[in-house]
Order: structure tokens, then C-alpha cells, then sequence
């Protein structure tokens, strides 16, 4: 299936490619969003199919300038879609985009989880060196994960998302007391809990072969030097090494 979907997205970012140019004069700002997500898509398949990092950041940076220019030009977004298009950022390396998202004003996104508007909250100071207001993201965070009623929590998937949520806390935490051995700790947990079709997808997303958010925190443990060794196949680090040097 994943196969097939990566066929059609792929003839999707071709034949948008064609009139781009249209699209911005029209200010389309779906076009724009929904390009990204495909082509964030197929540079997760092109890097499970092995092809070069390089080749699978270019693509992937190109998705995430892709979104900015569909939230320039009106794209309604919401917490989730800035959290995780804010670590995909980091995980390409620029900067200037992290930067650029992690500055918005909440009143431009104001729809969403809370667990999403604080996660992205802590990357946003924990990459500007700002300790205390990435505390404070991790006190509201905390009470998200570990202070809600779970018996409410019915449903298998539900139990899984939140288990999902925890490992986040936990990881974020590792990150921010620059533990080296719980990250591992969190990410190899991390590795067990996540599919390639995650509880926390967003609009247009149902694949995600590869944990880009994840990723971008393990950018983030890198910047406050943190060595990761791990590979597997939903956090290849080697994207990471692209140019960092």
C-alpha cells in the first residue's frame, strides 16, 4: 500500500511542480500545504528505498519551505501542524525556518492540542537557549501526560497515543538535562511504541515512515551536545549529518 501511495504522491508533486508558478500568483495557500505533506512523504520512502541523504534533506527541505510559503499565504494551520513542521526544520538544518516558525505569535495558530503548543513551545526556547520558559513548557507538558484522568482513555489507540505522549515528555526531559542515557533510553522506547501509520497524524498524512519529529529533537540533543548513537530504521541519523560540519 505504502508503495502505491508513494506512486501517486509522487505524480501529485510532478504535476503540481507544473504550475506552481499559477498557484503563487493566486495566492493559493492549500496548494502549497498540501504539496508540502506529499513531498515530505515521498522523502520518507525515497529514504527507506536508500537513496542518498542529501538527496532525501533537499527534498525535505524543500517540503518545509513549501509549508511557509502555504502559511504566508493564509494556510490555516494548528498546533500540531507547527510542532511538527518546526522539528522537520531542524531536521533539514535551517535555521533560518526554525526560527521563522518558532517566532509566530499564537494568535495565528490558535486551534489544537495543548500537548502539541507545549511541545512546540519547548523547541522553540530549548533552541534559542531560553532555560526557564523551556521549564515551564516541561511543568505544562508534565500535567498533560501524567495528570489527566486515563481512565477516560477507552480505546486501544488512545492508550497508545498516550503512551506516545509520555515517551515525549520523558525524551524532551532527558534532553533538556542533557542525560545521554535516558535519550537512548527514550528514543530505543520510542522505536517500540510508533507504526508507520501514527496515532498522532495529521491532515493529509497517514504514512510516516520515518519519525521526522523525533528526528527533530534528536537535532535539538545534538545542538545542547548530546552524542545519539542509535540506527534504526525510523530515525536514520545519518540525515542529521547533512550539512552539519
Amino acid at each position: 500500500m505504502i508503495e502505491r501511495e508513494a506512486l501517486r504522491a509522487d505524480r501529485f508533486v510532478g504535476k503540481c511542480e507544473l504550475v506552481r508558478g499559477y498557484a503563487l500568483e493566486y495566492k493559493d495557500a492549500n496548494f502549497f500545504a498540501k504539496l508540502a505533506y506529499q513531498r515530505a512523504f515521498l522523502s520518507q520512502v525515497r529514504c527507506i528505498q536508500s537513496a542518498l541523504p542529501n538527496q532525501v534533506i533537499d527534498s525535505l527541505k524543500q517540503a518545509v519551505q513549501d509549508f511557509v510559503t502555504g502559511f504566508e499565504l493564509g494556510y490555516p494551520t494548528e498546533a500540531i501542524e507547527v510542532s511538527n513542521w518546526f522539528y522537520r526544520s531542524l531536521v533539514v538544518n535551517d535555521l533560518s525556518l526554525s526560527h521563522f516558525l518558532a517566532a509566530l505569535p499564537d494568535e495565528l495558530w490558535p486551534y489544537g492540542d495543548a500537548f502539541s503548543r507545549f511541545q512546540a513551545h519547548w523547541g522553540f526556547a530549548q533552541l534559542r537557549g531560553q532555560r526557564e520558559q523551556a521549564s515551564h513548557a516541561l511543568e505544562r507538558l508534565y500535567g498533560v501526560c501524567f495528570e489527566s484522568d486515563e481512565e477516560m482513555i477507552s480505546d486501544e489507540n488512545g492508550r497508545r497515543m498516550r503512551q506516545l505522549l509520555k515517551n515525549s515528555y520523558h525524551l524532551m526531559h532527558a534532553i533538556f538535562m542533557k542525560d545521554s542515557d535516558s535519550v537512548i533510553t527514550a528514543l530505543h522506547e520510542r522505536t517500540r511504541l510508533r507504526s508507520i501509520i501514527p496515532a498522532e497524524g495529521t491532515r493529509y498524512e497517514l504514512f510516516q515512515p520515518l519519525d521526522l519529529l523525533v528526528l527533530g529533537l534528536c537535532r535539538l540533543a545534538i545542538l545542547s551536545g548530546i552524542a545519539i548513537n542509535i540506527e534504526v530504521p525510523s530515525l536514520p541519523m545519518a540525515l542529521l549529518g547533512v550539512g552539519s560540519q
